[in-house]
């Protein structure tokens, strides 16, 4: 799809490692928040597997963000 939209190939995907690692981030500290914010006592169970899979994406985006800077995927677009 974003080959067809700019004309050009897509190398190694639409985020660059930096973006995936900062939403990685974001996924991490979302559970944290849930703690102070008295979402895992009102969701129960529901929010502790929502926060396991939180977890799971981090460490996901991460190990992504690893396998396409091992690959020589720039760090910024190339114009």
């Amino acid at each position: 799809m974003f080959s067809l939209d700019t004309g050009r190939k897509a190398k190694g995907g639409l985020m660059s490692p930096t973006a995936l690692r900062v939403i990685s981030v974001f996924l991490l500290v979302l559970p944290v928040v849930g703690l102070f914010t008295g979402y895992y006592r009102e969701m129960g169970a529901v929010a502790i597997y929502q926060a396991v899979m939180y977890f799971f994406g981090f460490l996901g985006l991460r190990a992504l963000a690893r396998k396409r800077e091992a690959n020589g995927v720039p760090k910024e677009p190339i114009e």
